[in-house]
C-alpha cells in the first residue's frame, strides 16, 4: 500500500501547490485591476495593463481555462468554461479600446479575475479533502463499501452494499476527479448561454454601434463567470466530508455521492448493531463442577470463533488475551443451533436448547428458561462431552444512536445482518431495534451462500469502492442518511448557481440597454457575492 499511498499523496501534494499558486495570482490580478480601474489613467493604459494581467492569469490558470475551452468542442463543457469564456469578451473589449475611444471606458475584467480566483480556490479545498483522505486510509484500518449484484428474490432485493476490508489502496484520486454533478447540466446550459449573450451583444451593437457590442459581451459574459460555479458542488461536499470523517467514512467525490444515494440495502455484521456498550454477558450458572474452571474459557473461544457481539465481554471476565486460552482444532457451525466443536480435544456445544436436544443433552425446562429470559435476554448452552456443563445469560441491546439513524434513512432501506450467532436471528434483531422504516434482515440456508459469493466475487474483481470507512455501522450508516440529503442540497445549489446567472444576465443586459453610458460593474460584483449566500447555507445544513 505504501507504494499507492506514496505516489497519490505526491500528486495531490502537487497539485495543491500549483493550485495556491493559481488561486493567489488570481486575486492579486483581481485587486490591481480594480485599484487600476478606479486611477484616472488614460484609456489606452488601462487597456493595456487589463491585456497583460489576462495574459498572466492565462497563463498561471493555463490548464483549466485551456481546458474550459476544449471541452466546449467537445460538447462537455466543464465549470471553467464559463471563465474562459468570459475571460476572452473582456480580453476582446480590452483590445477594442486601445483603438477606440469609448464613452464608458469602465473595466469588469477584475470581476472574472475574481469569479478565477474563487474557482481556484474551490479547487484548492477540493483537493485538501482528498489529500486529507489519502492521510485517513493510510493511518487507519479501513474498508470499503462497494456495491453488488445479488438476487434475493424472496426478499425483492437484487442490489446490495456490503463492507470489504481494504486490500490495496484504492485509486483515491482519481475516483474523487469524476465528473461532479455542478457541470451536468452544463453540456446545454454553457452553449445557450454563450450564444444568448452574443447575440443580445449584437443587439446592442444594432442598437449602440460597436462600442455597445463589446460593453454588452464583456458585461453578460462576467455574469456567466459566477462566484458559486464551483462552490455549487464543493461546499456542500466538504462541508459533508468533513462531519463523516470524523465518524470513520470518507467519501470519493461525485460518484460516492450518486452511488450512496442510491442505496436500499447494505450488509452488516452482527457486532455492527450490538457494540459491546450495549451488549455483554449477563450471569453464567455452572452444572458441573469439574468444568467449572475451563467452561467460561470454552464459552470465550467458541464466541471468538463466530464473532459473537457478547465475546468482548467474556474476555472482559477472564482478563486475558486469546493466545492464553484452549486451542480450538474444529468448528462446525449450525444454522439457528449453535456450534459444534473440538476444544483441548474435547467435544463441545455452544448454541440454545433446540442444539442440546439434536444431541441428545437436556437443557433447563421450558419454564426455566423463561424465567431467565426476561429483559429481552437469551442463553447460551455449554455442553462438554455430551453433558450440560454452563448456561450463560447474555444480552443484545439496541444502539440508540443507529436506530435513529436507521429510522431516519427512509421507508423500506434494508439493513442484512451476518451472523454466526444463533440468538441473533430476525426476531431478535426485531424486538431489539424496533423499527417502523428500516427493516433488518437476517439471511438463512441459500442467501448465506448467495452473499458470500457475492462477498468473493467483489473481492476478487477489485473495483472502485462507493466509499472508505473505518467499518463503524453508524459512520456507514450516517453516510448513506448524509449522502441522500447531500444529493438533493447538491441539486438546489446547482439550479441556484445556473438561476443566478440567468437572471444575473438578464438584469445586466438591462441594465446596459437602459442606461448605457454606465458600466454595471459593481452591481455585477455585488450580485455574484450575494449569491454565494443561499449556497454557504446550505451546504452547512
Amino acid at each position: 500500500m505504501s507504494d499507492s499511498y506514496s505516489r497519490q499523496y505526491r500528486l495531490a501534494m502537487e497539485s495543491k501547490d500549483f493550485l495556491t499558486v493559481k488561486t493567489a495570482v488570481s486575486f492579486i490580478a483581481a485587486v490591481v485591476a480594480f485599484i487600476v480601474s478606479l486611477l484616472p489613467l488614460p484609456q489606452i493604459a488601462i487597456s493595456v495593463i487589463s491585456i497583460i494581467l489576462i495574459a498572466i492569469v492565462y497563463g498561471v490558470c493555463f490548464h483549466e481555462l485551456t481546458d474550459g475551452i476544449v471541452s466546449l468542442f467537445g460538447k462537455m463543457p466543464s465549470n471553467d468554461s464559463l471563465c474562459a469564456v468570459a475571460l476572452i469578451f473582456s480580453l476582446a473589449r480590452s483590445v477594442w479600446l486601445i483603438f477606440a475611444e469609448s464613452e464608458f471606458p469602465g473595466m469588469v475584467v477584475w470581476i472574472v479575475f475574481l469569479a478565477i480566483g474563487v474557482s481556484m480556490f474551490m479547487k484548492l479545498l477540493y483537493i485538501l479533502q482528498i489529500v486529507k483522505n489519502i492521510e485517513f486510509i493510510e493511518e487507519n484500518n479501513t474498508y470499503s463499501v462497494e456495491a453488488a449484484d445479488a438476487d434475493l428474490k424472496k426478499r425483492l432485493i437484487s442490489k446490495v452494499f456490503m463492507v470489504n476490508p481494504v486490500i490495496s489502496f484504492p485509486d483515491v484520486v482519481s475516483c474523487s476527479y469524476e465528473q461532479d454533478p455542478a457541470e451536468k447540466n452544463n453540456r446545454i446550459f454553457v452553449p445557450v448561454f454563450i450564444v444568448c449573450t452574443i447575440t443580445v451583444s449584437i443587439i446592442a451593437f444594432i442598437l449602440g454601434g460597436a462600442d455597445s457590442f463589446f460593453l454588452m459581451l464583456a458585461s453578460v459574459g462576467a455574469c456567466g463567470a459566477s462566484f458559486t460555479g464551483e462552490a455549487a458542488f464543493i461546499l456542500p461536499y466538504i462541508v459533508a466530508q468533513q462531519r463523516l470523517r470524523k465518524l470513520g467514512s470518507v467519501l470519493l467525490g461525485a460518484e460516492s455521492i450518486d452511488r450512496l444515494k442510491d442505496i436500499d440495502t447494505l450488509v452488516v455484521e452482527d457486532s455492527d448493531l450490538f457494540t459491546d456498550e450495549y451488549s455483554g454477558i449477563v450471569n453464567i450458572r455452572f452444572f458441573k463442577k469439574s468444568y467449572v474452571s475451563k467452561s467460561l474459557e470454552y464459552a470465550a473461544v467458541l464466541l471468538d470463533e463466530i464473532k459473537s457481539p457478547i465475546a468482548p465481554s467474556v474476555f472482559d471476565i477472564l482478563e486475558c488475551e486469546r493466545e492464553s486460552l484452549p486451542h480450538v482444532s474444529f468448528v462446525k457451525n449450525i444454522q439457528n443451533h449453535g456450534v459444534y466443536a473440538k476444544v483441548n480435544g474435547e467435544d463441545v456445544l455452544l448454541g440454545n436448547r433446540n442444539l442440546l436436544l439434536s444431541h441428545n443433552i437436556s437443557p433447563l425446562s421450558q419454564e426455566q428458561e423463561a424465567a431467565y429470559m426476561t429483559m429481552n435476554r437469551n442463553l447460551f448452552y455449554l455442553a462438554v462431552r455430551g453433558e450440560l456443563a454452563a448456561v450463560l445469560l447474555v444480552q443484545y441491546s439496541a444502539n440508540p444512536a443507529l436506530k435513529q439513524i436507521a429510522e431516519r434513512i427512509g421507508q423500506d432501506f434494508n439493513l442484512i445482518v451476518e451472523t454466526r450467532d444463533c440468538n441473533i436471528n430476525e426476531y431478535t434483531v426485531q424486538t431489539r431495534y424496533d423499527l417502523k422504516k428500516a427493516h433488518i434482515l437476517v439471511p438463512e440456508g441459500e442467501e448465506r451462500k448467495l452473499l458470500k459469493k457475492t462477498r468473493e466475487d467483489l473481492l476478487r474483481k477489485k473495483s472502485n469502492p462507493v466509499m472508505i470507512t473505518t467499518k463503524n455501522a453508524i459512520g456507514i450508516l450516517t453516510s448513506v442518511e448524509r449522502a441522500k440529503k447531500l444529493s438533493g442540497i447538491i441539486g438546489a445549489t446547482v439550479f441556484l448557481k445556473t438561476f443566478s446567472i440567468i437572471l444575473g444576465a438578464v438584469l445586466t443586459a438591462v441594465a446596459v440597454f437602459a442606461v448605457s453610458q454606465v458600466v454595471p460593474v459593481m452591481w455585477i460584483f455585488i450580485y455574484a457575492l450575494i449569491w454565494l449566500i443561499p449556497v454557504i447555507y446550505l451546504a452547512l445544513q
